[in-house]
């Protein structure tokens, strides 16, 4: 899933600097509010679109509902009629309902066909940079040639034709 996110954004930036701007970005919004810094009841109401948005979460509360409803965690707690893996959910402000183990399946399917849709279209249409793609010395270039070079402009750029891919 991660893979796909950051491809999408790779191709959405078109530059190295606005692409890994992007990334730190998406990274630290999807880290704070995926459920392990702040719990669903710690999130402000108006900061709430960002647990909701956040591959994290359902990824963590997939996770979280696989280990917590196994045989391991099933004893039920003296005095009380939930089991320690409902209690341990409980206390840390998590779904405690098996239901989220699919889906936190579906949604992150769901998110690996929303960023891939959206690679392949921004890859159709968006155009990209053009920028000089290679940097050539003549001094190198003019020894596999057996030529002679110029002392003044020792290095320049060479663009690819603007015709080629």
């Amino acid at each position: 899933m991660s893979s796909v996110l950051y491809r999408s954004i790779a191709v959405l930036g078109r530059t190295l600097v606005i692409a890994n701007t992007l990334a730190v970005l998406v990274l630290l919004v999807c880290s704070v509010f995926g459920g392990f810094i702040l719990s669903y009841d710690k999130v402000s109401k108006w900061w709430i679109w960002g647990f909701w948005t956040s591959p994290i979460m359902y990824a963590q509360n997939a996770i979280f509902a696989n280990e917590f409803f196994g045989n391991s965690w099933s004893h039920v707690i003296p005095g009380s009629n939930q089991t320690l893996g409902v209690a341990i959910l409980k206390s840390r402000g998590m779904f405690s309902e098996a239901k989220w183990y699919w889906i936190g399946i579906a949604a992150l399917f769901g998110y690996v066909l929303v960023f891939n849709f959206l690679f392949t279209i921004a890859l159709a249409y968006l155009k990209r940079e053009n920028l000089p793609h290679v940097l050539v010395c003549q001094n190198s270039l003019s020894s596999s040639l057996n030529l002679k070079h110029s002392l003044n402009n020792p290095c320049s750029l060479w663009e690819r034709p603007s015709d080629s891919i």
